[in-house]
């Protein structure tokens, strides 16, 4: 169908998907992690409340439904990105990368911050009722270092295997994103694959997504070693 070796164009469109997933990546966690302590600590009133009800409204609606909004309000109407992403992805210039990928990734992180905070609340609240919580009240250290040393880190241990999952998923492309927004990523290129019955192609580029998610939960528990101080690699073991 392209006239080329398979390995040659995964290459060439996983480098874009890798790209996309890290800024998904990167917007959702610090959104997440800020929305899901700000319930903990507003658990029963009215700002876990407004916030609950906007995210689990927003995980209601499917991600290919957010973008068409999103390609509607800020391509059609408002134009401030194009309506196909292809062109400026492919440039050489960092800045209409970045714009290419700008709306794709924002989607792509709202697809998946209803969960994420809903577990960063969970653990949280779950910190905060801990005997080792009141402890630290107890002894007068600072909010703030309660907060860093004891409640984030073992708040964000239940977390960790759900953002091993989301990396892998968001870095090996998100097929139904990348061909809305005409991004050329490897999701994309999988989807082109399917249509054209091109099996080669499709079987080498589900490997390499396969890799990517395996390689996204090895990290998982390497952080969690690093996260979680109970947890240690012995090499006597």
């Amino acid at each position: 169908m392209y006239a080329e070796p398979a390995s040659q164009l995964i290459l060439s469109r996983l480098g874009n998907s890798l790209l996309l997933g890290a800024l998904a990546f990167a917007l959702m966690v610090p959104v997440a992690i800020a929305l899901g302590a700000v319930q903990a600590y507003r658990e029963g009133k009215r700002t876990d409340r407004v916030i609950t009800i906007v995210l689990m409204s927003l995980s209601a609606v499917p991600e290919f439904v957010i973008g068409i909004v999103f390609l509607i309000v800020f391509a059609v109407w408002l134009g401030w990105v194009p309506v196909s992403s292809a062109a400026d992805a492919l440039s050489s210039d960092p800045l209409l990368h970045l714009r290419a990928m700008i709306l794709p990734a924002v989607t792509l992180a709202l697809a998946y911050l209803a969960v994420l905070v809903r577990m960063v609340r969970t653990g949280t609240l779950d910190t905060l009722t801990s005997q080792y919580h009141r402890t630290a009240v107890l002894k007068g250290l600072r909010p703030a270092q309660v907060v860093r040393s004891h409640v984030a880190r073992n708040a964000l241990v239940p977390t960790i295997s759900l953002l091993g999952i989301y990396l892998g998923t968001l870095l090996g492309g998100s097929a139904i994103v990348e061909s809305l927004f005409g991004y050329p990523g490897l999701g994309a290129l999988l989807v082109t694959a399917t249509q054209k019955k091109d099996i080669v192609l499709l079987e080498a580029g589900v490997m390499v997504t396969g890799v990517i998610s395996l390689l996204a939960l090895l990290l998982t528990d390497v952080v969690f070693a690093l996260v979680d101080p109970r947890i240690r690699f012995d090499s006597r073991e």
